[in-house]
């Protein structure tokens, strides 16, 4: 008996583009100046410190940039640290949970940073030792 052969339409695996990595960089390195935030009182008023407004501004710019995001897929990236930001015995820190996609993008994008600072310091390194061999007295 003969089959046919159908194709699964995987989806493919983007490369993830220089300037999303340079974001996600900048967005390690930004400090989160937040006063704590108080539950009893009218914290839906709070502001948010500039730390935090620039990494949320880097965080969109993030989402446009990263392939396979769709709107729905919100936060993009959440560092696998994450903690539960509301009031233990709460309602909503019942509900809490990280989202592991989310961390997962995060991860990956930290591994692809890794790998490409390495890759750096063995091009560089490459490049120098080429270049001292070229200035040496030939034989």
């Amino acid at each position: 008996m003969t089959t046919k052969r159908i194709p699964i339409g995987r989806p493919r695996k983007g490369q993830l583009l220089p300037e999303a990595l340079d974001l996600f960089r900048e967005m390690k390195t930004l400090i989160c100046t937040c006063p704590p935030i108080d539950w009893e009182g009218k914290y839906w008023e709070r502001d948010e410190c500039p730390g935090c407004e620039r990494w949320w501004d880097l965080h969109s710019r993030l989402a446009q940039l990263l392939p396979g995001i769709r709107p729905w897929h919100w936060p993009v990236i959440q560092s696998p640290r994450a903690q539960c930001p509301y009031p233990e015995g709460s309602y909503a820190a019942a509900q809490w949970r990280p989202n592991e996609a989310a961390q997962a993008r995060w991860r990956e994008l930290e591994a692809v940073l890794k790998e490409r600072k390495r890759t750096a310091k063995y091009l560089a390194d490459h490049a120098r030792d080429c270049t001292s061999r070229d200035r040496s007295p030939r034989p």
